[in-house]
């Protein structure tokens, strides 16, 4: 009995209070992705979906909170993703066979699924992607064999799933590696000496964490300035334990 409570209680904090759909599934209505996305100030958690929706109701131009009414100052289109919930709903989908765990090395024409896990690397790899990431990097980075795990250890430890690179619609087969800062789109390393020659630009790695920063700062100042009573339940952290 204690078994099923843990279970019904960890489905339900995957899932939208609003709609109570699990989060990342497909909106049959709006064939949009349930992302689950925070309210800015009190930092509650919705799918994007769901915020749309209650964003149009009556009165217009003002959003707030649909569980304690904070008024949000920021557009639905503009709200934060909870990346944590987000790995954790994503690595629990991915453990039952829900998505699909593509090679990480892989173009994003041609995504083979993954056979192993680099735990050194945090990729992904196909069979084909392996051996040549066995040759580079037990070379390189002194890999032992131990780093590497079949697909199947990786879906029943549930860790986070890596993302497959994206690459250039314009310069097949090159990577988005870089942040145009100017025209504040990614970039390949083609476009930043043709299309975006002279412009200044980034690591897209060091752009996220500069955002991450960023929001960390903001969440922990409006935590720290709000009511107790909404303050306790900011950031919205699941817990499985």
């Amino acid at each position: 009995m204690a078994g099923g409570s843990a279970n019904d209680a960890m489905v339900e904090a995957m899932s939208c209070s609003l709609c109570t759909a699990m989060y990342l599934t497909m909106d049959d209505k709006t064939k949009e992705t349930r992302t689950p996305c925070m309210v800015f100030g009190c930092w509650h958690t919705f799918c994007r979906p769901c915020l749309v929706q209650w964003a149009q109701r009556p009165p217009r131009g003002q959003f707030t909170c649909p569980k304690c009414r904070t008024v949000c100052t920021v557009a639905v289109e503009a709200l934060p993703t909870n990346f944590d919930l987000r790995n954790v709903v994503e690595a629990e989908r991915a453990s039952t066979g829900q998505i699909k765990l593509v090679c990480s090395e892989c173009m994003d024409d041609c995504s083979d699924e993954a056979s192993y896990f680099c735990k050194a690397c945090k990729m992904l790899l196909c069979p084909d992607h392996l051996r040549a990431h066995q040759k580079s990097k037990l070379q390189a980075c002194k890999h032992a064999a131990k780093t590497l795990q079949t697909i199947e250890e990786f879906k029943q430890s549930k860790q986070p799933v890596p993302k497959q690179k994206s690459t250039c619609t314009k310069h097949k087969g090159q990577y988005l590696d870089f942040y145009c800062l100017e025209c504040e789109t990614p970039i390949c390393f083609h476009g930043t000496v043709k299309d975006h020659r002279g412009h200044r630009y980034e690591l897209v790695s060091e752009m996220a964490v500069k955002h991450q920063v960023c929001f960390t700062r903001t969440h922990n100042t409006y935590a720290s300035s709000t009511a107790t009573g909404v303050a306790g339940s900011s950031l919205t952290t699941l817990s499985l334990e």
